[in-house]
């Protein structure tokens, strides 16, 4: 068999035209955008370095071909083939970069080599070409020393493929190359409502600056108006109404939030603020779209194994498909702007309640597993097994009953404490269920606990729960009486989370664990942590291996998480197998957002495609038959959620 070669490009890059926040083929049809330097190798067959037009690319005909991310050498591959500057050809394209991060070793080159090779490799080549074509390299005296960087990590990604390949199975491949397809071919845009969307979202942007204070005084230490974000401008408009400003003006920051409760009602430019903070940052998404569509459509960026240890996609390159807005936004919907081809209807469709369902199968619960594969909703099999109810359908007859047990079973098998119970509850609209009236005696406790854990962990929740409202100090006892209720009722999950614990605290003691542990999950994957270490009452870890001797990034794991992680990597498997079913039956997704999928089919036939589509994605995969999989689809015209 043939061996694999491997490819990497050296290509100009300045501040206008660069990959950073952009997509690779964005990046490729920049004006200025230039592919000086191939570097193409294979221990006693090639060893190539120079311009890319000089190589003869049919060499690689039908040749296994290597690049530390491939998704940047595919784009620049395709766009020297429409611009013919190199021959066409077919190879098989695998990205060593893909295969690392599966590894949980780092993504980038320098890294993964560290990790698997404790070599450090030097960036500074690359990092000194900026604004530099050819000619100025030669100018300059660098020559040599780009074509041995070059050369260097070419050979580097050889290495990887040849030392780790056989660890990285057909079907993971598979998935590196959907994923990459995915981006590159991109979703078609509606581009009138993208105009329209763009001219309403100036139009409250300029509103809200110029209804900011500040923006309309001078600041003397810059010789210009403050701008709307400055923070030293919101102090001093601040000092001006006898208030103090919040410590951080960050988008989820609890200061902030709190302040706005405190002071939004009495000064209305605190809307205004806000108003600008939040239609500023949708207007520059939309401007992201409009300035990447060809031909009507976007191309975006979406990471294979984006989470380290999950191995879940995440977004990329400045435009995240993965947490896209739900609702409209100054009456602005992005998820609205993603349509079909003309022709063609999106199917739009998930796996219903997958991760409870991963918990069950996990912890043992076969009861709960069965009523679920009955066709039960598993929000209504909780309530049976855990909050009494012994009646008919549970959404029709106590739909209140029916929201806060769905509220528990997304939050609190994952080890929620009562405060994230609580937001999660507001999040959905449900927190009107946690207001039903409590005794002296369970708010006495309550405070007692309170103040047990603020001398422990040096907290102030007991200070936080005296400034709360009657109705607020309500919800907050009744989501911690909710929180004992479900890990005194749900023994196998909360003994799941103990197991883990031991496991872990086992690896982090013994010397012949090294403090490494490794869950196989039951598809065979198998998810790793490093670098052990006891803290507190859990332990920190890091979830990739080491990129660097500095490298410190700790994550902080504990049973519960650790539960969390295994049934958000095991609905990644699922769902992946869906993935693979499709792309074999030929049904090519547009874009993949968590458990859901969309695709683009023929109009006519969209109702027998989303039947086949539905079928894939209620199969219980081969390694969990008894894990009871269900989907649910919708026929659109536009993406929707």
């Amino acid at each position: 068999m043939a061996q694999a070669i491997a490819v990497d490009f050296e290509t100009y890059y300045d501040k206008e035209c660069s990959v950073k926040g952009a997509t690779a083929r964005n990046y490729a049809r920049h004006p200025l955008f230039e592919a000086f330097l191939v570097a193409i190798y294979a221990p006693d067959e090639f060893s190539f370095v120079g311009n890319p037009a000089d190589f003869d690319w049919t060499q690689l005909e039908g040749r296994d071909v290597l690049a530390h991310n491939a998704s940047f050498e595919s784009a620049i591959f395709k766009q020297l083939i429409a611009d013919k500057i190199i021959a066409d050809f077919r190879c098989q394209l695998f990205c060593t970069a893909d295969m690392a991060v599966y590894l949980q070793m780092p993504r980038s080159l320098k890294g993964a080599v560290y990790a698997s090779f404790e070599e450090e490799l030097s960036k500074d080549v690359r990092d000194n070409l900026k604004g530099k074509r050819w000619a100025d390299i030669e100018a300059d005296g660098t020559k040599d020393d780009v074509l041995r960087y070059a050369l260097d990590d070419a050979l580097w990604c050889w290495k990887l493929w040849e030392k780790h390949s056989s660890d990285w199975n057909d079907k993971e491949r598979s998935l590196s190359k959907i994923t990459r397809d995915m981006g590159y071919e991109g979703v078609r845009v509606n581009e009138q409502a993208l105009d329209e969307g763009i001219d309403s979202l100036e139009k409250a942007v300029f509103e809200a600056e110029t209804s900011i204070p500040w923006t309309q005084e001078h600041d003397s230490k810059y010789n210009s108006t403050y701008p709307p974000t400055s923070m030293r401008g919101l102090a001093v408009t601040c000092l001006k109404n006898g208030i103090d400003p919040p410590k951080s003006t960050a988008e989820n920051s609890d200061e902030r939030l709190e302040w706005e409760k405190e002071h939004g009602q009495r000064y209305l430019w605190i809307q205004h603020m806000t108003n600008f903070r939040k239609a500023n940052k949708h207007l520059k998404t939309l401007k992201t779209i409009k300035r990447r569509l060809i031909d009507g459509r976007m191309p975006y960026g979406l990471k294979y194994y984006g989470a380290e240890a999950t191995g879940r996609w995440s977004g990329d390159a400045g435009f995240n498909t993965q947490n896209m807005p739900r609702s409209a936004q100054f009456g602005v919907n992005i998820r609205n702007l993603l349509i079909p081809k003309d022709g063609h209807s999106f199917i739009i469709c998930d796996l219903a309640q997958i991760e409870p369902r991963c918990l069950a199968y996990l912890s043992g619960d076969t009861v709960f597993l069965d009523a679920v594969a009955q066709g039960m909703s598993p929000y209504e099999v909780h309530a049976r097994q855990s909050m009494g109810w012994t009646g008919g359908p549970l959404k029709k007859e106590a739909p209140d009953l029916y929201l806060l047990a769905k509220v528990r079973v997304l939050a609190l098998g994952y080890g929620a404490s009562f405060q994230s119970f609580l937001k999660q509850a507001y999040d959905y609209g449900a927190n009107h269920v946690l207001q039903d009236a409590i005794t002296q005696e369970q708010e006495k406790a309550f405070r007692k606990m309170l103040r047990g854990r603020d001398s422990r962990n040096a907290t102030d929740l007991f200070e936080w729960f005296e400034k709360l409202t009657d109705l607020e100090k309500v919800e907050a006892v009744n989501a911690n009486l909710q929180v004992q209720d479900f890990r005194e009722s749900n023994t196998k999950i909360t003994k799941l989370w103990r197991s883990y614990d031991k496991l872990f605290k086992a690896a982090s003691s013994e010397e012949k664990y090294g403090s490494k542990f490794k869950i196989e999950l039951p598809c065979g994957r198998k998810m790793r942590y490093f670098n052990i270490t006891p803290k507190g009452y859990s332990f920190t870890c890091f979830t990739q291996k080491k990129d660097s001797p500095e490298y410190n990034r700790f994550r902080y794991m504990y049973g519960s998480r650790i539960v969390e992680n295994a049934c958000q990597a095991m609905a990644r498997s699922v769902f992946a197998e869906c993935l693979l079913e499709m792309s074999s039956r030929g049904l090519r997704p547009v874009l993949q957002i968590h458990d859901e999928v969309v695709l683009e089919v023929p109009t006519d036939n969209a109702e027998g495609d989303a039947k086949e589509v539905e079928s894939i994605m209620s199969q219980s995969p081969k390694w969990a038959p008894t894990l009871p999989v269900s989907a649910e689809y919708e026929i659109a015209t536009c993406y929707k959620k």
